[in-house]
């Protein structure tokens, strides 16, 4: 029924398909809970700093109208959302040459190795002596809720992802492939619910 996403592109071609096919891609990382592995070295790599627990987590793409286009492999939760981006899409490769991807400031610094192609909200400058109250112009406020109003289809994606209980209670399988079919099913269902 072709609902089940892609796992990975493999080139420059394969990207420009998918945006020809389905219009503007927007991508974003998923975290889903699991259970403390006993093994030190896998309960250190699946801690996350951001969550305080133990999680698993992938990079989604979706289009404007919440359909996963791809769901990337699994990683520890410690395995933080930009280096899975620099994974999938080698920086040596002009990967957004003729497309955009909308991504948030998770992927700060991503406009800057891949090309202006690459859209992210304004982010606000940091306090200091020299500007003690610093704020974004109200251009740039602007352009982040234009930015956030486009964007925010990848985030329901996400959420019709975790509408199934696999992806919303602490996974308790240990089984990587199983897990990896989590996911991968979870948003080809999700993309069949949005077909019907």
């Amino acid at each position: 029924m072709d609902v089940l996403p892609v796992r990975t592109i493999s080139s420059v071609e394969e990207l420009i398909q998918l945006v020809e096919k389905h219009g503007e891609i927007m991508l974003d990382g998923v975290e889903s809970a699991c259970v403390r592995p006993q093994n030190d070295e896998l309960q250190k790599a699946r801690y996350s700093g951001k969550k305080k627990q133990h999680t698993l987590k992938t990079l989604v793409i979706s289009n404007s109208d919440s359909r996963i286009l791809l769901v990337y492999l699994i990683a520890a939760g410690s395995v933080h959302d930009y280096n899975l981006f620099k994974q999938l899409f080698d920086s040596k490769i002009p990967w957004f040459k003729d497309t955009s991807i909308f991504l948030d400031l998770g992927f700060y610094g991503a406009n800057s190795d891949y090309g202006i192609n690459v859209k992210l909200p304004h982010k606000r400058k940091r306090k200091s002596k020299a500007n003690q109250n610093p704020k974004l112009s109200k251009q740039q406020i602007e352009e982040n809720a234009n930015h956030a109003r486009t964007r925010i289809a990848v985030e329901h994606a996400i959420g019709g992802m975790k509408i199934f209980n696999c992806l919303m209670h602490r996974i308790r399988n240990h089984l990587s492939s199983i897990i990896d079919n989590f996911f991968w099913l979870s948003a080809g269902l999700w993309n069949l619910k949005k077909s019907i």
